[in-house]
């Protein structure tokens, strides 16, 4: 769901489908690691669901940012939510 680390990116981004029963565990284990900050880059057309499931959780949206994106030395942008915890 991340490809944060071989993107070269900040922040963890979750970059495809979130599942409504996978919030709950998305949540508890940022929570678990001390993560306060991720990004959603993901842009299928429930996000506004998701994005209603996280906040029940204690997250919101902090805004838009522009993220890196893609590997091995292909590197682009995209545009991201930024999430605060």
């Amino acid at each position: 769901m991340s490809i944060t680390k071989e993107a070269g990116k900040d922040l963890i981004d979750f970059n495809d489908i979130i599942w409504p029963d996978d919030v709950e565990a998305i949540v508890a284990t940022l929570r678990k690691n001390n993560i306060r900050e991720f990004t959603i880059s993901c842009r299928f057309c429930d996000m506004i669901d998701r994005l209603a499931d996280f906040e029940k959780l204690g997250c919101t949206v902090e805004g838009t940012t522009k993220i890196k994106t893609g590997l091995d030395g292909i590197l682009a942008t995209a545009n991201a939510l930024k999430m605060k915890l």
